[in-house]
């Protein structure tokens, strides 16, 4: 018994290493079903998984889905953690339950998994002390596109569910306010357009459709393979003395 309990306690460390997921207790059924869902569709588990064995990462990161009194999703440097509310992610599975009435549920695990590692991106800009140029929330949303593309089997598809929600997101907007233009987030749209561009530049002959649909004149479609490889370079370069051997890694050396 004692040999088998060693046993867990080493797969335990083995799998989650520096990052842990916890679920607070729901407080109602809407709550208790979130739960049910996420644990069930891995949505979290599997992208802390990658992590841990794509990087370093010392100090205990916890990722925390719990109850709040709204639709909250933010890191705290102060606590090192990411909380998601069960709010939050209600909101996202009624958005594309609304639009897409039989795969709803496939875009939205997509959608959450970018909003996790865009947090991720926060996480270790603190974590690991990473220098960042211009505007933080731009910079890890394109950390979460990349992520998805380098890391998942048919990440790209996952890529343009995240960019689904911003522009469902945007459609909300009837005007724009001098809060919108001096928020730290960019508007919602561009976030979008942003995420559709990384998505073309990862893959532009099977993501031609891509380049069509926002009427993509040639520099355009150039600018596109340039930010996709550029973002990537640049944020691998940034993490390199964390990676370990796996994808992450080698797409560096690839990129070299």
């Amino acid at each position: 018994m004692k040999k088998i309990l060693i046993l867990f306690m080493l797969n335990i460390v083995i799998i989650f290493g520096g990052v842990q997921v916890n679920y607070s207790p729901p407080t109602g059924k809407k709550e208790k079903e979130v739960k049910e869902w996420m644990i069930k569709n891995r949505v979290i588990e599997d992208l802390v998984d990658t992590v841990n064995q794509e990087i370093k990462i010392e100090e205990e990161l916890q990722v925390v889905v719990e109850v709040a009194d709204k639709d909250s999703v933010y890191y705290s440097p102060e606590d090192r953690k990411i909380v998601i509310s069960y709010d939050f992610i209600m909101e996202i599975r009624e958005r594309f339950k609304d639009e897409y009435k039989k795969e709803w549920e496939i875009y939205a695990k997509d959608a959450i998994e970018h909003t996790f590692y865009h947090e991720l991106g926060h996480a270790l800009v603190d974590l690991l002390d990473i220098p960042v140029l211009g505007k933080e929330e731009d910079a890890v949303d394109d950390f979460g596109i990349i992520m998805l593309i380098l890391t998942l089997e048919d990440g790209e598809e996952r890529a343009i569910s995240a960019a689904e929600l911003f522009f469902m997101e945007g459609l909300e907007v009837e005007e724009f306010t001098s809060e919108d233009l001096m928020d730290e987030h960019s508007l919602d749209d561009q976030r979008g357009y942003r995420s559709l561009n990384l998505v073309y530049g990862s893959n532009p002959e099977k993501y031609e459709n891509i380049a069509e649909d926002l009427k993509m004149d040639e520099d355009m479609r150039l600018m596109a393979q340039e930010m996709f490889e550029r973002q990537t370079i640049n944020w691998l370069r940034l993490l390199k003395p964390y990676l370990k051997d796996g994808i992450l890694l080698n797409t560096y050396k690839e990129f070299q």
